[in-house]
């Protein structure tokens, strides 16, 4: 990465931690992660797919700046494509990195990345926060990017 693109990358990382903080607030946000809104994975997944090429109009992969233009932008989407782009911001980390599919550290999310992400949240009963925590604990210590974050979720007994 060149030094312009490095501030850059930078800028716009610093800037999606800043909306990001003011979303977490956001009704149809918590709602999604207490699992108590009509907003679910399979509306996340869709949604995700049908606006994919729409908030990466370069064709290179969704990165945090165009995360950040399309957050700047809220009247051009609707309430649940808006939610669906406050969750991707918000877990963007977590997506870009499903594969490994770039060089050093994942700057963007790649259709391989949504792909991986959408397996994993058809054939698991966990929600971005929980896939969050999940992903990011080993070996009993959470390695999550936020701090404060505590243990991964029990594992669902299908007994019960």
């Amino acid at each position: 990465m060149t030094e312009a693109e490095d501030k850059k990358e930078n800028a716009a990382r610093a800037a999606l931690v800043d909306i990001v903080n003011q979303i977490k607030s956001d009704p149809a946000v918590q709602a999604y992660e207490e699992g108590g809104g009509s907003f679910d994975n399979a509306a996340f997944i869709k949604l995700l797919d049908q606006c994919f090429s729409v908030l990466d109009p370069d064709n290179n992969g969704i990165s945090r700046a165009e995360l950040v233009a399309a957050l700047g932008m809220a009247n051009r989407f609707s309430k649940d494509e808006f939610v669906m782009i406050a969750l991707t911001a918000k877990y963007f980390s977590l997506i870009a990195n499903m594969s490994d599919d770039q060089a050093g550290e994942e700057t963007v999310i790649t259709l391989k990345d949504k792909a991986m992400l959408a397996q994993l949240l058809r054939e698991h009963d966990l929600n971005l926060a929980e896939l969050h925590l999940w992903c990011f604990t080993r070996d009993g210590k959470v390695r999550a990017f936020e701090p404060g974050m505590g243990p991964p979720p029990l594992t669902h007994d299908s007994a019960s």
